[in-house]
């Protein structure tokens, strides 16, 4: 135990600071003794202050929960083992350059943490809560690649030079504001009301549902006289759980971590538990939480982050991965520690929904990668999903085979995306790797890699035949037309040599037509035309770009591609020597009347849903379309004149 005595008699009826509210002496001149019956508990626990009467000697004996707030002299004092104390920090300080280069995750910079120990005052901030929020520091630099701009660290007196620690052993320090022995200060604030709601205020400000929050607390906790939770802060200050909750409301992240220490901590659950949050506490909400029996951290807590780190600040190996997925969850470092914890404290945990803390960890997200097809057609557009704030990236593509069938374009469709486009002959098929190099504050912070898959293209379809028990005709390349009519609720069959392995699909045209489409054999398809009319057969290679068959009643109309960029030039023409391939077998009485006054219908359709998204009328053989307006994609465009359907596929970039 701990026994001291008041430098000075205290008079009667006067107030005595702790660290709380004021305690009342006698109504008697009295030497103030104060007793701390365990020692290495946290606050609030049992303890005693005696007031002895100055005149006479009696004495008034008051069990108590808290400590007083000044400066006595001590009588008794414990000793934890000086010397494991003396060899726990050599050892630490052997493994730290090891663990200052193990890396086993990307960068954590979508995870953020904040870090408070209050200490309470000058006489309870223990060295003890110094070393736990060091150990957990060190363990979100080292371990997991926080960058030291998402910790916010908000202890004791924060940056003041002033007294502020005081050593188990005896005496006293101010607190050393670097907590990972790189010479360089990450305490930032004290331990105020005011301060953490400002930290949370620019987390509220910072953080999105991309983002993960850790939050660690020690030190002091207690109850007030209504049972509110209290976690006691620096100079006396102190949060309560409503407070504290309403701290936590303010950001939006997409998951939080909670580890709390101090005593009672079991009482925070009920105001943070909530949606994507899970909670660790050391003990109940009537519990104190303790010390390690050398007193150099607090039981729970070395525990618990010894499990996260995968090891004891002295070195010594830590598995705590049960399930073998190389990912220490939430659940398994509290389970780790619950199970390590010797104190007499009852460890609580809280996750929402229940199986959240089964999957969630310290760890960055593993979504940082490279987004986009790994099956290259015409061209492709690649980004980095959750890509770090202010971190850029530098592409690069090595072709395993003819090295021009491709380029890389960067900074396209925007900046940090590239665009790969094929530009050799597209029947040839080759493979390739896309290389992203992710870069912050001038450091390679990880190489992201990606296999891409150029398939050989299909060569233009060679022969189409239309028949019913015998050939009516046979078409020469992509792009000519038969003379046939397709007649109907007559079952024709569609075959080209080029089917032979393949596996095509079909389409038709018009969207409400009732058309059937069935297998007869390895190289073609049945086909029914209820209502007769335009047909168009689809063979996909297994990219985005498909082979287009156009054939239909009495087909004497073409489209074709023209124009400048971003635009479609629809001709509309007569039977020429630019179309020499198609005949038209209809007398002069079934043309139109006039070029110049044909009047039509273009309708464009989303090919992926297949959707409708502009229709237009038109007079005239001719009409541009300005695509401007259109994403990226492929679209079929029709043009509707009278009882013929004519179609184009058309790519947008």
């Amino acid at each position: 135990m701990f026994v001291y005595v008041s430098k000075d008699t205290k008079k009667a009826n006067t107030l005595i600071a702790t660290i709380y509210k004021p305690e009342t002496t006698p109504s008697f001149e009295s030497w103030f003794i104060f007793i701390d019956d365990e020692p290495l508990s946290n606050w609030e626990h049992p303890c005693r202050y005696i007031f002895v009467d100055v005149k006479d000697g009696h004495y008034e004996i008051r069990n108590m929960r808290r400590p007083p707030s000044e400066d006595m002299d001590i009588l008794v004092q414990f000793n934890p083992s000086k010397s494991s104390y003396e060899i726990s920090t050599a050892k630490e300080l052997n493994v730290r350059s090891a663990l200052q280069t193990y890396s086993d995750t990307l960068p954590a910079y979508h995870n953020y943490a904040v870090i408070i120990s209050g200490g309470g005052n000058l006489y309870s901030n223990w060295d003890r809560y110094w070393n736990d929020c060091s150990e957990i520091y060190k363990t979100l630099i080292e371990k997991y690649h926080y960058p030291k701009d998402n910790i916010y660290v908000i202890m004791s007196d924060g940056t003041s030079p002033e007294l502020d620690r005081r050593f188990l052993s005896g005496g006293y320090d101010s607190s050393p504001l670097d907590l990972d022995g790189d010479g360089f200060a990450d305490i930032q604030y004290a331990a105020t009301k005011a301060n953490i709601s400002s930290v949370f205020n620019q987390l509220s400000n910072t953080l999105t549902e991309n983002d993960d929050l850790f939050v660690f607390t020690i030190d002091h906790g207690g109850l007030t006289d209504d049972g509110h939770t209290l976690l006691y802060l620096w100079n006396n200050d102190y949060i309560t759980d409503t407070e504290l909750a309403v701290e936590f409301n303010k950001v939006n992240a997409g998951h939080v971590m909670v580890c709390i220490g101090q005593c009672n901590s079991g009482g925070f659950i009920n105001y943070l538990q909530g949606n994507n949050k899970v909670i660790a506490t050391a003990c109940s909400k009537y519990e104190t939480s303790k010390a390690m029996t050398n007193g150099i951290y607090d039981e729970f807590v070395y525990h618990w982050t010894s499990a996260v780190r995968r090891m004891t600040p002295t070195g010594n190996v830590v598995n705590a991965n049960t399930n073998y997925d190389n990912i220490i969850s939430m659940y398994e470092a509290f389970v780790y520690a619950e199970n390590n914890d010797t104190r007499d404290e009852t460890p609580q945990y809280s996750s929402t929904p229940t199986l959240l803390g089964k999957g969630l960890s310290l760890a960055p997200d593993t979504r940082v990668s490279i987004s986009g097809s790994s099956a290259l057609c015409d061209s492709n557009d690649y980004s980095i999903t959750y890509l770090p704030s202010g971190a850029n990236v530098s592409w690069n593509m090595t072709i395993n085979g003819d090295s021009t069938a491709a380029q890389l374009s960067v900074d396209t469709p925007a900046i940090n995306q590239c665009q790969i486009s094929r530009t050799g002959p597209q029947y040839l098929s080759f493979t390739a790797t896309l290389t992203a190099t992710i870069i912050y504050q001038n450091d390679t912070i990880a190489v992201l890699s990606k296999d891409i898959n150029a398939p050989a293209q299909s060569l233009p379809i060679p022969y189409v035949i239309i028949n019913t028990q015998t050939d009516l005709g046979t078409g020469g390349m992509v792009g000519s037309f038969n003379n046939i009519n397709l007649n109907p609720n007559v079952m024709y069959y569609l075959n080209s040599l080029y089917f032979n392995g393949k596996t095509p699909s079909l389409q038709v045209s018009p969207i409400n037509g009732n058309y059937m489409f069935t297998p007869a054999d390895s190289n073609g398809y049945h086909v029914m035309v209820p209502q007769g009319g335009s047909v168009i057969a689809v063979f996909s290679d297994g990219c985005t770009t498909t082979n287009w068959i156009f054939w239909g009643h009495n087909s004497a109309y073409l489209m074709s591609i023209g124009g400048g960029e971003g635009q479609l030039i629809v001709d509309i023409t007569e039977n020429d020597s630019a179309v020499s391939e198609v005949t038209d077998t209809r007398s002069k009485e079934e043309m139109p009347v006039s070029l110049d006054n044909l009047e039509w219908t273009l309708e464009v359709y989303e090919a992926s849903a297949f959707r409708k998204v502009k229709t237009v009328d038109v007079k005239g053989n001719e009409y541009t379309l300005d695509t401007s307006s259109l994403q990226k994609g492929i679209y079929i465009v029709r043009a509707i004149i009278g009882k013929e359907i004519l179609s184009e596929k058309i790519t947008i970039k």
